[in-house]
């Protein structure tokens, strides 16, 4: 806020046209978010079985299939998947099409991961 209040300040109201840094630095965030959701969902649901909404939620990823603990592989290969269904506008279902089914988490507690 205070920095909004500063450039009106500054500009005297006016428009000012965007230098060519700014005008790019929009497009940084979309690698940082796939960087960002790629780490998040797998490496960190691989050695915590959730994600951090999963954990705060008392819920835990496992394999659909035998109910045993997702491998890092099992979830990049999730991620991709699910990285596909948004690009064709699909859903991706928790525990269909290779995606890691969430259950609730009985052998923990919250503050223990």
């Amino acid at each position: 806020m205070v920095g909004i209040i500063v450039y009106v300040v500054q500009t005297a109201g006016q428009s000012v046209a965007p230098t060519g840094a700014e005008g790019t630095a929009g497009f940084a965030v979309i690698p940082a978010w796939l960087v960002f959701s790629f780490v998040h969902r797998t490496a960190i649901q691989a050695r915590f079985h959730a994600t951090f909404g999963k954990w705060m939620t008392g819920l835990c990823v496992v394999r659909p299939e035998d109910g045993t603990w997702p491998s890092f592989g099992y979830l990049v290969k999730a991620w991709f998947r699910s990285a596909g269904a948004a690009l064709q506008s699909d859903t991706a279902t928790d525990g269909e099409d290779g995606m890691p089914a969430v259950v609730r988490r009985h052998s923990e507690s919250f503050d223990r991961l």
